[in-house]
């Protein structure tokens, strides 16, 4: 879904808070492939900033997540592209 950047960033939808979530859930059962679902992330820099600032309010919600390292590095970093 993260692949789809057309549906995945539209903003008639909630598709940035849900992948987030999704990437939570996934942090607590593999924590590898939580970090490679961070990889939808790679194209924020590219979007206009209202959709950038969407972004990080979607990534806003797992700060306070018990996140494993890797997942917690990539969403900062992204954090701050945003």
């Amino acid at each position: 879904f993260g692949s789809n950047t057309f549906r995945f960033f539209d903003s008639n939808t909630d598709s940035l808070n849900w992948y987030a979530g999704e990437i939570a859930k996934m942090d607590q059962i593999n924590p590898q492939v939580a970090a490679r679902l961070c990889d939808a992330y790679n194209f924020v820099a590219r979007l206009p900033q209202n959709d950038q600032s969407r972004v990080a309010e979607s990534l806003y919600q797992l700060k306070p997540l018990p996140l494993s390292q890797n997942v917690r590095e990539l969403i900062e970093k992204v954090g701050r592209l945003a």
